[in-house]
């Protein structure tokens, strides 16, 4: 029974990462600003109900303990709702943001600990990282739709590029932390691929900071990085090269022009032309309307729209999530699941909003509860854990 629950894991993640295809089928002249008939939506909220209803019910016995982390997160997504319908009442922005922070962070993160404790974290691995790969190349096909973006930027099935590429960047972290070397090395080669087709500055200041936090507690903890030290070149000579041939062949090829945009800014000393910076800048400063708005960064916008209350609930579970990685065993696995909660709950909400977006607020949530059980293994736990995923095992390829 397990085993079917876990296959249907992997079958559910990959069609909500497929969800947006429904954007290039709608009457939509292109994605950049979608109308989504109202049938999509309701169905799919409907469907994934029904589904994590059964998941907490047939897993439920897999619940290791009720961690102060989960509840921290369970408390944020409550706080951030019930704020979103005291402050701005029953509008369809803020029941929209209540349902995704409640539904699918909240919800996913749940899920992620009861699928943690039912399954080895190399197969999680595994199974998340072949549901991002599956949408990888259902985006690339679409490529070959009618119905595109306006700005050049490669949306994927994800509806927005940013969310695209950090999905990419999670089966990569998860690759290094799990997986057989060569699967991260190839998740490598991917990520500089989707930086250069999406433009999401963010996707490579997250693959930096993750590989060198990585780094720094691995060295800590007195082992090699040889590794690591792979992955950054293998990054940066993937984004060079297949920039300049996207360039050169007149591809999509936006994350390669904004970083040459930005090395000039640097060399002029003009970096506040950027365009990421500018927008960041303005939106700090621009008065609070009387409806729920969403912003470029997460943080800002919780800021904006609720005040500080929601923002100490999440430094709460920052510091909780800390507590227990201070307390494991800091295995490699451990090392490199903590510099990922680190870029996907720090450097994206502070300059992305993927956390309240529809489907990698689930993806995060799963990826969330995972983690929680993942870091508070004891340590006669941690001696198997680590045995288990350090042992030889035969690669099944990056798929």
């Amino acid at each position: 029974m397990t085993s079917r629950l876990i296959n249907l894991f992997e079958i559910v993640l990959s069609l909500a990462l497929l969800y947006g295809i429904n954007l290039y089928f709608s009457a939509n002249e292109n994605i950049n600003n979608p109308v989504v008939p109202v049938a999509w939506p309701v169905t799919k909220d409907a469907f994934l109900v029904l589904v994590f209803g059964l998941f907490f019910f047939r897993l439920r016995g897999h619940l290791r303990r009720l961690s102060l982390p989960l509840i921290l997160v369970v408390a944020f997504s409550v706080t951030c709702a019930a704020l979103s319908i005291l402050f701005f009442g029953y509008s369809r922005e803020s029941l929209s943001f209540s349902k995704n922070i409640l539904l699918y962070f909240a919800g996913g993160a749940v899920i992620g600990t009861l699928i943690a404790g039912a399954c080895s974290p190399s197969e999680i691995g595994l199974r998340m990282s072949r549901a991002v790969l599956l949408s990888v190349l259902v985006g690339f096909a679409c490529l070959l739709l009618p119905v595109q973006s306006t700005d050049g930027r490669l949306y994927g099935t994800y509806g927005n590029p940013s969310s695209f590429g950090f999905a990419v960047f999670l089966a990569f972290a998860l690759s290094a932390a799990f997986r057989p070397a060569l699967e991260s090395v190839f998740f490598a080669v991917l990520l500089g691929l989707m930086f250069v087709v999406t433009g999401s500055m963010s996707i490579l200041l997250a693959a930096g900071a993750f590989i060198v936090i990585f780094s720094v507690l691995e060295i800590f903890s007195k082992r090699e990085i040889k590794l690591q030290v792979v992955h950054l070149v293998v990054i940066i000579l993937s984004t060079a090269l297949i920039g300049k041939l996207l360039s050169y062949s007149k591809g999509p090829d936006l994350g390669y022009e904004r970083l040459v945009e930005i090395a000039n800014a640097v060399f002029n000393s003009d970096v506040f032309t950027s365009d990421s910076v500018t927008i960041r800048l303005k939106a700090f400063v621009l008065p609070v309307e009387g409806t729920y708005q969403r912003y470029d960064s997460f943080f800002l916008g919780l800021y904006k729209n609720f005040g500080w209350a929601p923002l100490l609930v999440y430094f709460v579970l920052i510091v909780s999530l800390v507590a227990e990685y201070a307390r494991s065993a800091q295995t490699k696995q451990q090392n490199a699941v903590a510099a990922c909660i680190f870029c996907i709950f720090i450097i994206n909400p502070l300059l992305q909003h993927q956390l309240e977006i529809f489907p990698t607020n689930l993806l995060f949530g799963l990826f969330l509860g995972c983690a929680i059980c993942w870091l508070g293994l004891d340590q006669k736990e941690q001696v198997a854990y680590t045995v288990a995923n350090e042992s030889p095992t035969p690669s099944n390829g990056p798929a």
